[in-house]
């Protein structure tokens, strides 16, 4: 979808932005740290980097995806709120909240 095409090339640039600036700036962060801070900082990077995309990525099912796909055929704008609802849903909800959902 177009959608999709464009988050890749957000996601793309996004990373030729990130290379470029790590180059741009090793030297001079490694005469303030050295090669071991600069391992550690670029792990640790790394960690923050997991931890957020854990936190904020919606995990996908074969479900939750066609159901998405029914329920945007024209109106993304739904797409986080289906995604998530599905989540809290899997969780395990009370009954009250299942058949408020469901309507």
């Amino acid at each position: 979808t177009a959608v999709r095409a464009t988050c890749h090339g957000a996601s793309s640039a996004a990373g030729k932005l990130g290379a470029f600036v790590g180059m741009y700036f090793f030297p001079t962060v490694e005469r303030a740290i050295g090669y071991r801070g600069v391992l550690l900082l670029g792990g640790a990077l790394l960690l923050g980097g997991l931890l957020l995309t854990l936190a904020f990525t919606p995990p996908y099912d074969e479900e939750s995806l066609r159901r998405l796909d029914e329920e945007t055929k024209h109106d993304i704008a739904q797409t986080t709120d289906i995604l998530w609802e599905s989540t809290y849903d899997s969780m395990g909800s009370s009954e009250e909240e299942s058949d408020s959902v469901c309507e």
